[in-house]
């Protein structure tokens, strides 16, 4: 009696279920007072990290600073982690884009192969290129984001919502004026010369169709119907749209006269203009809805991608 052991003095039963309790007891010891170090994210790539400075710093004209950068780096190591997650799901294996993908970088590869799509897929995975191909990268990271947000359960706005949000920024409802015009171009005329084909256009009451003869050809097009000042800026230049906006208005209609751009010399006629005005919330339901929603989702995104976050040891550096 005095070899039996310890535990059967408790509880009854054979020795081999107390050598089990005693190990189970013990493992859940280990593990509460030890536990596994979470995984690891980051550095961030420092390539992928100089490409949003490179293309932020071509759109804005100079390089990001202190605070931008901290916001590329979260963006980077964000992605990182999603990306992990989807690797993780197994998500690659299932999605059409990714699929048609590597077996369009194994046709690149071996454009003589003679595989099934299905062997061509095998094939992709088995050179890891789910995990080194950028547009499968980006298409994971999308997958993951919307299996987030629909998590959260987000509820659409109510018709209430929407008319809260319109009353509270009603000011930033305004549609853009609007310009229709044609124009001959001259390029690098001398003022003289431009000045009496003007001086032409005007006596002769010439159309801009009949005009048209007396200038030199231009690749952008003769016409622009509906046109906002921005997109008029985009196609002629900062001067070309100031000017042209000076000398518009409800009233000021046909031949504006001469205007420069950024590639010549134009005589300009307008055939319609729109002045900007208040948008009412019929026009701007839709919008509106969409601006809502959008940030709604954003906001669940972002919590979503938080609570992961905690699941993992960051490094920044």
């Amino acid at each position: 009696m005095t070899n039996k052991f310890l535990t059967q003095r408790i509880l009854p039963g054979p020795a081999w279920l107390h050598f089990l309790l005693l190990g189970a007891a013990l493992h859940f010891l280990l593990v509460s007072l030890f536990p596994p170090p979470p995984p690891v994210i980051g550095p961030p790539n420092i390539g992928r990290l100089q490409l949003l400075y490179d293309g932020y710093a071509r759109m804005a004209g100079e390089q990001p600073n202190a605070a931008q950068i901290e916001r590329f780096i979260d963006k980077e190591l964000r992605e990182e982690m999603l990306f992990r997650e989807a690797i993780e799901a197994e998500l690659f294996l299932d999605d059409p884009a990714v699929v048609q993908r590597l077996i369009r970088n194994i046709l690149f590869l071996f454009p003589d192969n003679s595989w099934s799509d299905t062997e061509r897929v095998e094939r992709g995975l088995a050179l890891n290129m789910h995990l080194t191909d950028e547009v499968v990268r980006r298409r994971l990271v999308q997958m993951v984001e919307q299996l987030l947000i629909a998590s959260q359960n987000v509820q659409p706005p109510t018709h209430e919502e929407l008319l809260a949000f319109f009353d509270a920024r009603h000011d930033e409802f305004i549609a853009p004026a609007r310009v229709s015009f044609e124009h001959v171009f001259l390029g690098n005329m001398e003022p003289r010369e431009v000045e009496a084909i003007y001086a032409q256009v005007v006596n002769e009451k010439l159309s801009p169709k009949q005009a048209l003869s007396l200038g030199t050809a231009f690749l952008g097009g003769y016409r622009f119907d509906d046109f906002r000042w921005r997109d008029i800026e985009g196609r002629f230049g900062t001067a070309f749209s100031k000017a042209l906006e000076e000398r518009v208005g409800i009233d000021q209609l046909g031949w504006v006269g001469i205007v420069p751009s950024v590639f010549g010399t134009h005589l300009v006629f307008v055939s319609e203009y729109r002045p900007a005005y208040p948008q009412p919330f019929e026009e701007v339901s839709d919008d509106i809805r969409w601006q809502v929603t959008s940030e709604r989702d954003q906001a669940a995104l972002d919590k979503a991608i938080d609570a992961l976050m905690n699941n993992y040891e960051v490094r920044r550096s």
